[in-house]
């Protein structure tokens, strides 16, 4: 038979008292059971300080740890990224380090970085306070500018011919799957936002949890950028940039895949962008980019044996390109009369009509009210998850 053991005491502090898993609050002096198998939660209560060990266990009479100290919060460490730099200075005026965590009354300085394509509405310079609950007074982004196209200033001829197509289709994704050890293009996309790629769910089969928004371990998926050749090998007159994908959201015929690193803007790779109204667009000449057949001659898509649209979805023909399954995911995109370029739609299928040897692309558009809201509503919430440090 096994020796009882003793129980603590809730002790006495001016600074802090003891709570159980639920919350309740003990009273100085109440009886916790010895087992080591209870433990009590420690809290301040001041609420703009911290205990870093907020817990306490009793075993045989000791709390373990047995001494907790109340700490002042402070404020996270900020690193510059591509589009911001920072500096600070302490409550007291001293220059200090933003990348190590600020006592609260610490000054934080804003410098959007010098560059040609921000947003024309950025401040330059903002500065905020350090609060005394260990949070940042929020700050304004300094967001590049989406649906901007560059010139390439390359001199030859050769590097003209090849590298113009990813200046002029900066948001042009492409997303492979890993198969065999090999991989495989799989889909078209276009970026929308440092994080998210929109493109279709026809392309996907099988392997995707829909209500979790995983995708299994069986499934690999990369999405990757400023790439001129569609095989994955081949190597590129510029360096592509490759990003793993890690969640997916998914409406109806419309994918929103979301890569687990920040993906830095350049001249050739860019968002476009959202067109903040709803409904039509005026007619006008769109865009899209595409290579038609795999390595293999032909990829699989989903053909409609019927000409009816559903309500988010439109007609558009060509001229100048014959769609193939390949174009698949890629996004339809006008440039508007402020010279930016607007995401219209997505390629999700075809139209087949065998009488008339017809075959005409179908897209789902982005500028339904539905659909619009739902892009928007997980930009905003991976961006707040960014800014909050805690996505992914």
């Amino acid at each position: 038979m096994s020796t009882p053991r003793k129980p603590c005491e809730v002790t006495y502090s001016k600074n802090y008292f003891y709570t159980s898993h639920k919350g309740n609050k003990y009273d100085p002096k109440e009886s916790i059971e010895g087992s080591g198998q209870s433990i009590v939660k420690v809290k301040c209560y001041d609420s703009n300080k911290i205990i870093r060990e907020d817990f306490a266990v009793c075993f045989d009479g000791q709390w373990y740890p047995s001494d907790h100290t109340c700490e002042q919060k402070k404020c996270d460490a900020i690193h510059d990224i591509s589009t911001e730099v920072y500096s600070c200075t302490s409550p007291e005026g001293v220059p200090v380090s933003c990348q190590q965590p600020s006592l609260p009354g610490t000054t934080i300085t804003i410098r959007c970085v010098s560059s040609r394509d921000l947003t024309p509405d950025e401040r330059t310079t903002q500065q905020k306070i350090c609060l005394e609950n260990g949070e940042w007074e929020n700050w304004t982004r300094c967001h590049l500018q989406c649906g901007l196209v560059f010139n390439n200033d390359s001199s030859t001829e050769k590097n003209n011919s090849i590298s113009n197509a990813l200046y002029e289709h900066p948001w042009h994704a492409v997303v492979y799957l890993g198969k065999y050890g090999e991989w495989i293009q799989y889909c078209l996309g276009t970026l929308i936002s440092n994080y998210i790629v929109i493109t279709a769910h026809s392309c996907f089969g099988g392997g995707f949890d829909e209500e979790a928004g995983e995708i299994s371990e069986e499934i690999q998926l990369k999405i990757v950028f400023a790439k001129y050749y569609r095989d994955f090998r081949r190597k590129e007159p510029s360096t592509p940039l490759m990003f793993s994908v890690v969640k997916f959201y998914r409406l109806n015929n419309i994918l929103l895949l979301v890569v687990a690193r920040y993906i830095e803007f350049s001249d050739t790779v860019r968002s476009v962008c959202l067109d903040h109204r709803t409904g039509k667009l005026d007619e006008g000449i769109g865009h899209i980019v595409g290579w038609g057949k795999d390595e293999t001659g032909g990829l699989q898509a989903r053909m409609t044996k019927s000409i009816k649209c559903e309500s988010d979805e439109f007609c558009s023909l060509s001229k100048q390109h014959t769609f193939t399954p390949g174009d698949i995911g890629s996004g339809l995109v006008y440039q508007k009369s402020d010279g930016l370029f607007y995401l219209r739609g997505v390629f999700t299928t075809f139209f087949e009509n065998s009488k008339l040897n017809l075959q005409s692309p179908i897209f789902t558009s982005t500028t339904d009210e539905t659909n619009r809201n739902f892009i928007m509503k997980w930009s905003n919430r991976i961006n707040k998850w960014v800014g909050n440090r805690n996505f992914i």
